[in-house]
């Protein structure tokens, strides 16, 4: 693992966003301004009137701005 500003991240990229179990996040798109991540996501709500569990599995997208702020990257990936 490496430690990374913003502003060098790279296509690819795995980071760790936040600390948790779906706290991984990889690159999809680096601009002038803004690197675009996403992340899976699961959410569950107990549902009483069903006796069982509704779960809710998704991709989150969201964006960095590139500056100085640091991230671990877990892996590296050479884009061509």
């Amino acid at each position: 693992m490496e430690i990374v500003k913003a502003k060098d991240l790279k296509l690819r990229d795995e980071i760790r966003s936040f600390d948790g179990g779906y706290g991984t996040a990889t690159v999809k798109k680096v601009d002038d301004n803004f690197v675009t991540v996403f992340r899976p996501f699961v959410h569950s709500n107990d549902v009483e009137t069903t006796c069982g569990v509704c779960c809710y599995v998704g991709i989150e997208e969201y964006h960095i701005l590139r500056n100085d702020t640091e991230y671990d990257v877990y892996q590296r990936y050479d884009v061509r």
